[in-house]
């Protein structure tokens, strides 16, 4: 859904300070010499999250509705600010992380694990709006990424798009499960930032 400013940006404040939240809670109940094991949930999250990206973004985001038509919303409108509002986005969590988790393993660990499942988010937030927002160097790490992103945009002119660079804070996954598309040629890249990443002859 399209969302205003302030929604749209809060997401960025809101996961973050979440996830510290959490392992601060995490933390409070559990014994000192078992905190290290914490830490451990905390970095499987994070290790975790590319693969959860990957999957949310080929399937869910592609395939199931309402998801499928707001990710459409957004490969037509690349600059709007479209997503999910954090007021269902984080009960969402809770319910699909944080409580199986919590049943599963306790809730210390169940919530370094969710944590950084949320850090990786972050993340993910981060660089898919930098990839479409902000004025990125050429030749860059950054420029990489945007360039991974704009072949996921490619469409073939029919308002269909090429599957593929699902991944958008790494490829990996989309190499393990081969949906890589490579990058688009940096000559067709504009070095600041526009309103649809650029679409080129027979990339569709």
């Amino acid at each position: 859904m399209r969302l205003s400013a302030a929604t749209y940006y809060a997401d960025f404040v809101v996961f973050p300070a979440g996830a510290v939240a959490l392992v601060t809670a995490g933390a409070w109940t559990m014994p000192t010499a078992d905190l290290p094991f914490m830490a451990l949930a905390l970095l499987a999250g994070i290790a975790l999250w590319p693969l959860a990206e990957y999957v949310l973004h080929r399937w869910a985001f592609h395939r199931l509705p309402p998801m499928k038509g707001m990710h459409e919303a957004h490969h037509r409108q690349g600059r709007a600010l479209i997503g999910t509002p954090w007021w269902i986005s984080l009960p969402l969590v809770a319910v699909v992380v944080l409580l199986p988790a919590y049943f599963a393993v306790g809730f210390g660990y169940a919530a370094g694990f969710t944590a950084g499942l949320m850090l990786g988010y972050a993340s993910y937030m981060i660089v898919h709006h930098g990839v479409h927002h902000w004025s990125i160097e050429s030749g860059t790490f950054a420029d990489r990424l945007r360039r991974r992103h704009a072949l996921h945009h490619r469409s073939d002119g029919g308002g269909r798009f090429k599957p593929g660079n699902y991944g958008v804070v790494t490829g990996f996954w989309d190499r393990v499960f081969g949906t890589d598309l490579g990058l688009a040629p940096a000559r067709a890249q504009p070095r600041g930032p526009a309103s649809s990443p650029p679409s080129e002859p027979g990339k569709g």
